[in-house]
């Protein structure tokens, strides 16, 4: 495997690491270089960043994920302040690319970067492993051409790859051993043909009313 060497330009006399994780292409850390503290990541285009924290709060650092930090009451995504996120209200989804606070829902992923959407409407349902999410009515995504959140009809196809990335989920959280019979793997395929399908499949008792929705085989 090539190896490549990137140099911060910080002085390791000085320096201190504070927090990291991931290995080669994923790996990210939070380094303290005298009074200023830096988030690290090949993803950067200059491989580091400055957070803009007084010095005395970088051991109140919260790591939330690789991605996202809380310092007092300030939410950082790759090091870069989120502005006017909740940080007491502030929860990672997990299994997906979403966050969410009581007023608002963030989108990120490396390719995509980061998106807020306003006013977010609740009750909110997420499924492990989807990239879509959806309030009472409506689903919604991270668009790959805007890279904005934007509202996506429940009629969507979605692909095999992503509905068996949801299904083997929700085979395992199900309590099953193992993976279900050949049969019943292709009943599951067969009948999630689209968004709307997906979510009924995995949340089945949401209190929802996704009128746009009809099932695809219907």
């Amino acid at each position: 495997m090539e190896r490549k060497v990137y140099d911060l330009g910080l002085s390791t006399a000085s320096c201190r690491v504070i927090a990291c994780g991931g290995d080669g292409p994923d790996f990210w850390a939070y380094v303290a270089d005298r009074g200023h503290l830096h988030y690290v990541s090949y993803w950067l285009p200059n491989k580091i960043r400055v957070l803009r924290v007084p010095r005395a709060s970088f051991d109140g650092l919260q790591v939330l994920s690789s991605h996202y930090a809380r310092i007092e009451e300030r939410v950082y995504c790759r090091g870069a302040w989120v502005e006017d996120a909740d940080a007491e209200r502030f929860r990672l989804v997990p299994g997906t690319r979403f966050a969410h606070d009581d007023a608002r829902i963030y989108a990120f992923t490396i390719t995509e970067g980061l998106d807020v959407m306003e006013h977010a409407e609740r009750p909110l349902y997420f499924v492990s492993c989807c990239e879509y999410f959806a309030d009472r009515r409506h689903f919604y995504w991270q668009s790959s051409w805007t890279r904005r959140i934007e509202r996506v009809s429940g009629y969507a196809r979605v692909d095999d790859y992503e509905k068996r990335r949801v299904l083997a989920q929700q085979w395992r959280d199900s309590g099953l051993q193992g993976e279900p019979d050949e049969e019943t793997q292709a009943a599951d395929l067969d009948r999630t043909r689209t968004v709307a399908d997906l979510f009924r499949l995995a949340l089945p008792d949401a209190d929802a009313e996704w009128t746009d929705a009809a099932p695809a085989n219907a």
